[in-house]
């Protein structure tokens, strides 16, 4: 889910407005529904396979033992992120490729649809780096023991980088929209 929701899909989705800003609006427009229409279809059958492992889970004799569903605050806040990106599809789709709404409407919502989108981005780096620190608390024993405690620093480090490089790409957007 990290790869899809953040790096390759969503994140490029973003940037095409930068990347292609001397192209007509229709292209960067369409590449942008195609990247995000591929990301939310991924999103989905991410989150089927999520539950399908938990559901469809065997202990070490082979028998069906599923785990529990939703029980970390990650999963919470990630079904919350995936549930935010439909609806800014959705909302996006509605009203910039559907030609329901008038142009000066449009250009009102505009604005407020680049924010929620760059704040759904952060919220969905914000689940990767609880996922990803879920992943090694509990599947590798790193805060249940002393031994290994490199690990535990190399995943808040990578964590942080990609904290950082989020916030820097969002700077930069800003400035260069500025310019």
């Amino acid at each position: 889910m990290l790869g899809n929701l953040i790096y390759f899909v969503s994140f490029p989705g973003i940037l095409v407005y930068r990347v292609f800003r001397h192209e007509r609006k229709r292209f960067s427009k369409l590449i942008h529904l195609a990247l995000h229409t591929t990301a939310l279809i991924f999103a989905m059958v991410a989150l089927k396979a999520v539950f399908d492992s938990h559901n469809y889970h065997r202990n070490d004799r082979g028998e069906l033992d599923p785990l529990p569903n939703m029980y970390s605050l990650h999963s919470w806040i990630g079904l919350t992120s995936v549930i935010a990106f439909f609806l800014q599809y959705l909302f996006g789709f509605t009203t910039f490729v559907l030609p329901v709404w008038s142009i000066p409407i449009r250009q009102f919502i505009l604005p407020f649809h680049q924010a929620f989108g760059l704040f759904n981005l952060c919220f969905l780096a914000i689940t990767a780096v609880m996922g990803i620190t879920e992943q090694a608390a509990w599947h590798h024993n790193v805060c249940l023991t002393n031994e290994n405690n490199e690990i535990f620093i190399q995943i808040n480090a990578a964590c942080n980088s990609v904290i950082v490089v989020h916030f820097k790409v969002y700077n930069y957007t800003k400035i260069t929209s500025t310019i």
